[in-house]
């Protein structure tokens, strides 16, 4: 587990890299309001490029090129951030769904077959000194190519035996992947949210306790 902290001016924004994208791609929202303080890390492009940085999508020479392409073209990286934020919905529904027992809606996997569609074009083998190698290409026009190796991530997920094991955290709500022997953990972590819930039921037992006496 990593601690990811991205900052600006004004904020700082802390998260928890589980080490599925796609997942860690969702958890980049709070999405219960219940919980406090609410935080979207996808607040303008800049943010986003800086989050798929530390995701190691984007090296530091990619993320300075997607800063510069952005400031040369502002109406395309709003349409950018625009439609990486549906494909962030998109995936949440999808993946919520699963993991609580659900059938995912229809519209949410034509919609997620629509961003695999454009992803795949740009996908090729190409010969290197290493050896044959799967690569994103046309990347440095592309303001939202970041979205590429997400979908085919979040493809490869929901059509592997993991996709019987994503969960949602009983604490903070993040999704993850249960690798646990049995498939029965209820928090991404539990030095985090488990001990929280242990700590409340605590509080709430000796509260009982005291009231009964």
């Amino acid at each position: 587990m990593v601690i990811i902290v991205l900052m600006n001016t004004n904020d700082i924004y802390s998260f928890v890299k589980y080490g599925d994208p796609c997942l860690d791609f969702i958890n980049s929202k709070v999405w219960n309001t219940r919980v406090k303080p609410f935080a979207d890390l996808f607040i303008d492009y800049e943010h986003i490029v800086n989050w798929f940085r530390h995701l190691g999508i984007l090296s530091d020479e990619a993320l300075e090129h997607q800063l510069e392409l952005a400031t040369k073209h502002p109406i395309e990286t709003q349409a950018a951030v625009e439609k990486i934020i549906k494909l962030r919905d998109v995936n949440y529904r999808i993946l919520t769904s699963l993991a609580h027992q659900e059938m995912p809606p229809v519209t949410d996997l034509e919609i997620l077959n629509q961003y695999l569609d454009e992803a795949m074009e740009h996908r090729q083998v190409v010969l290197t000194p290493n050896g044959i190698h799967w690569v994103w290409v046309n990347k440095d026009v592309s303001l939202d190519w970041i979205l590429w190796p997400i979908t085919h991530a979040t493809a490869e997920l929901l059509t592997s035996e993991r996709s019987l094991r994503i969960r949602e955290c009983n604490g903070c709500y993040w999704m993850f992947t249960d690798t646990s022997r049995n498939g029965l953990r209820r928090w991404c972590d539990m030095k985090t949210c488990g001990n929280r819930a242990k700590a409340h039921r605590h509080y709430e037992r000796a509260k009982s306790t005291k009231l009964e006496k």
